[in-house]
């Protein structure tokens, strides 16, 4: 599938049609266990790859081909699945130790990854992990995973294990062919077997889980030997009963041991893993019976941030699109230098627009119509009908037979986008601004962000800009809320609350300047003071000043000195060029007026308004 954009993108020097290739596991989305949470990843990953407005190519992989090459044409990204190798721009995909959480890494999985390999690569990132968050991470999965009794295989919901007294050495056991066994220094038999005798030495018991999928002979045997023997005990409890039992947990590489983490257990390792780092590290066969030793290995506070950081920061979760999409671009922007193309595809701001339409319109069937709905639902249809002409005349100018024509008979070629309403005046200089905020009262004491800071204030954002800061009520009230708070306006008036040390002004002309970068940006009653010709250049820089954005504005002539007057659907449709994921937030006629409509665009996921959100008198 291929993603088409508005506008012609430059071209990068690839020689592929495509942006980044994909690896849909085929085989593995029909798997018992891991099927439905790896369809949800790729469904997602592919939903995130249309969105950001990459060119992809779908690929299949399957079982045992892991580690057949992945060669990605040039400019070309790959992410592919159940790999590992180390060819440019291949980011590899798998399903972790918990159902739900996949890595994403640039070498492979387990002992093949990066972070295996190269673990002084991550040490900052993940001493710098916030600890408050890891152990709410880590706490909230393993009550989830022990309440629910959730492995990355079933397991058994009955009495087995409950015979056995706390304090045994743990030991769950892998499948002998799998490929990950390559990646541990001692065999498992040798191990199981090294083990048995510490344990009878020692009196420690040692508990012993076969792999539900192992099928292999000389293990099986060797388990019915080793059964015989009073410390050993071969067990088919979940292993989560097993785990919390447990005085440590020894193996290879396996997810069980990973689970011991989460429940906080002492761990032991002898294979190279993506998580060994949080373990006590065996070398040798020789080293086996440091099991049966004090614990030596990182402290649980460093465990617990190990895992927090693994499980936010390095895994992606199937249903987090997010997340997903944020990794995606910026793997690509990593790999090649592209960013995610900055107009999204026609096609789908259509489809978008009209189920908008679609949505409210069902919508109003089950529920009262208000005056607001209605407004709401006019600006859906509206939205989409401004696309539909976008993409009319898009197609319209893409013609070369038609533009050849119209050459000939002299007629200017068709423009690629419609032309907006012409401006109802001329713009009013800097000095009228500067009177305005002296002599009227409204300049003076209104600023529509005022209603809207509660709602604001439930964001993340340490940085706030507001451009068109006018009379700073709302840098004064942002101010007790956000860390840093900056007022971008032409006009410096005597009322900004300039003594207060987290609030600084800057001098901006939109129209020429650019705007002071912050987390998130904001606007009210600015836009519809820009020409008609400069709306595209304004709107561009404020959505390249900061991911979150927020701006009312005015949809009607105020006799005075709005210049650009458009139905909210044409903001909208302008924002989409360069803010795919903006929406109406709100719309409402102001002073009660239904021809005097304010609306709210922003890309912020906010599902209501605050109940104080309102438009405070006109300005």
């Amino acid at each position: 599938m291929t993603v088409e954009t508005f506008e012609q993108r430059p071209s990068s020097g690839s020689a592929s049609d495509s942006d980044i290739l994909i690896e849909v596991p085929t085989d593995w989305l029909r798997h018992p266990n891991l099927g439905s949470s790896v369809r949800r990843l790729f469904a997602n990953f592919c939903t995130a790859s249309i969105e950001l407005g990459y060119r992809t190519e779908l690929s299949s992989a399957s079982y045992w081909d892991d580690p057949s090459p992945r060669l990605p044409e040039a400019g070309q990204v790959c992410f592919s699945y159940h790999s590992f190798g180390d060819e440019p721009r291949v980011w590899r995909i798998k399903e972790s130790y918990v159902l739900e959480y996949f890595t994403l890494d640039r070498l492979g999985y387990s002992g093949f990854s990066e972070l295996a390999r190269y673990p002084a690569t991550f040490t900052d990132a993940i001493a710098g992990f916030d600890m408050v968050l890891a152990e709410e991470t880590v706490r909230q999965l393993k009550e989830k995973l022990v309440a629910d009794n959730v492995s990355k295989y079933n397991q058994p919901d009955d009495a087995r294990g409950q015979d056995l007294a706390p304090g045994y050495l743990f030991l769950p056991l892998q499948t002998t062919e799998d490929t990950v066994s390559r990646c541990s220094r001692i065999l498992q038999t040798d191990a199981l077997e090294v083990l048995a005798v510490h344990a009878a030495r020692h009196g420690i018991p040692l508990v012993v889980k076969r792999h539900p999928l192992c099928r292999h002979d000389e293990t099986g045997a060797l388990l019915d030997r080793l059964a015989e023997q009073e410390a050993i005990r071969v067990s088919t409890a979940s292993v989560h009963r097993l785990i919390s039992g447990a005085r440590a947990v020894v193996g290879a590489n396996s997810g069980v041991l990973f689970e011991a983490l989460l429940h906080g257990k002492p761990v032991y390792s002898y294979a190279v893993s993506d998580f060994e780092t949080a373990t006590q590290r065996i070398e040798d066969i020789n080293g086996l019976e440091a099991v049966f030793c004090p614990y030596a290995g990182p402290s649980a506070a460093d465990v617990t941030r190990f895992l927090g950081w693994y499980l936010v920061a390095y895994c992606i979760e199937a249903n987090d699109l997010t997340k997903i999409r944020n990794r995606i671009s910026q793997i690509v922007a990593l790999e090649t230098g592209r960013e995610p193309p900055v107009i999204p595809s026609m096609r789908e701001l259509l489809k978008r627009a009209f189920a908008n339409a679609e949505s409210s319109r069902r919508q109003t069937v089950l529920a009262r119509t208000t005056v607001q709905q209605r407004i709401a639902i006019a600006a859906h249809d509206t939205a989409a009908s401004v696309l539909l002409d976008l993409w009319r005349l898009q197609a319209l100018a893409s013609s070369g037979m038609l533009a050849g024509v119209r050459r000939m008979l002299g007629y200017p070629p068709p423009q690629p986008q419609p032309s907006l309403p012409p401006d109802v005046r001329s713009a009013p200089d800097q000095s009228c601004y500067a009177d305005f905020y002296s002599t009227l009262d409204a300049y003076k004491s209104n600023n529509w962000l005022v209603s809207y800071l509660p709602t604001l204030a439930t964001q993340k954002a340490g940085r706030v800009t507001e451009v068109g800061c006018g009379n700073g009520q709302f840098l004064r009230l942002a101010a007790e809320v956000f860390d840093e708070v900056v007022g971008a306006d032409w006009v410096q008036t005597d009322t900004l609350p300039l003594e207060m040390i987290n609030v600084r002004f800057v001098r901006t002309n939109l129209i020429e300047d650019p705007v002071p970068p912050a987390d998130l940006v904001c606007s009210a009653s600015v836009l519809e003071h820009i020409p008609g010709a400069s709306i595209d250049s304004a709107i561009r820089k404020l959505t390249q000043a900061g991911p979150l954005q927020f701006h009312v504005i005015a949809c009607y002539d105020d006799d005075h000195n709005h210049v650009a007057v458009y139905p909210p659907a044409t903001w909208l449709a302008l924002f989409w060029r360069h803010l795919p994921d903006a929406y109406i937030f709100d719309i409402k006629p102001q002073l009660d007026n239904p021809n005097r409509l304010i609306c709210v665009i922003t890309n912020i996921a906010l599902e209501q308004l605050a109940d104080s959100a309102s438009v405070p008198g006109q300005r």
